[in-house]
């Protein structure tokens, strides 16, 4: 599975237009189940490979979820490998549609948690497939900063716009 990843990752880049942009598209898609570790282990070598200080962006899509746990993994895991390899701050681009739980201020919450403890020195902004549901209310927004008071939360066009100081670059030589 972890071949086909890359391949995936590779083709897709390269179709979308990213391929040398400095973008890093992922998609919770491909992240499901048992495989988690596997393919983040071929986007990341890909990453790798290509040359980690070309990306300054990256980008993320979480369709609907069947195990929305594991994808919320996948999804702190690649933050995490961003932040200690890049030397500079990045934008964090990311999409998040229908998760099939009715609790959205949990799955909400649990997103930015997830965001905010691994994007460090990122900002990311939540595009409006996210932001515009109609049931994410105010309410919602304020358990959020309730829940994560390290970050800075304003409302942007089409969604809302978090961001966090730079974390220092730790040094380490990617794969």
């Amino acid at each position: 599975m972890a071949a086909d990843f890359g391949d995936l990752f590779e083709a897709a880049n390269e179709h979308m237009g990213y391929e040398g942009s400095g973008w890093f598209g992922f998609s919770g898609a491909l992240v499901s189940g048992d495989d988690v570790a596997a393919n983040l282990d071929a986007a990341l070598r890909l990453m790798a490979r290509t040359g980690w200080d070309k990306y300054d962006r990256c980008g993320f899509d979480l369709p609907e979820w069947n195990d929305s746990w594991s994808v919320l993994g996948a999804i702190r895991a690649v933050f995490r490998a961003v932040r200690n390899y890049l030397t500079g701050p990045i934008t964090l681009y990311g999409a998040i549609q229908e998760t099939g739980t009715h609790d959205t201020a949990k799955v909400t919450a649990t997103c930015v948690r997830a965001i905010l403890s691994a994007a460090q020195g990122a900002t990311c902004y939540m595009m409006d497939a996210w932001a515009e549901r109609s049931d994410i209310t105010a309410r919602h927004v304020e358990e959020l900063i309730e829940i994560t008071s390290e970050f800075a939360l304003r409302r942007s066009p089409g969604g809302f716009t978090f961001s966090l100081p730079a974390a220092p670059h730790n040094g380490r030589t990617p794969y």
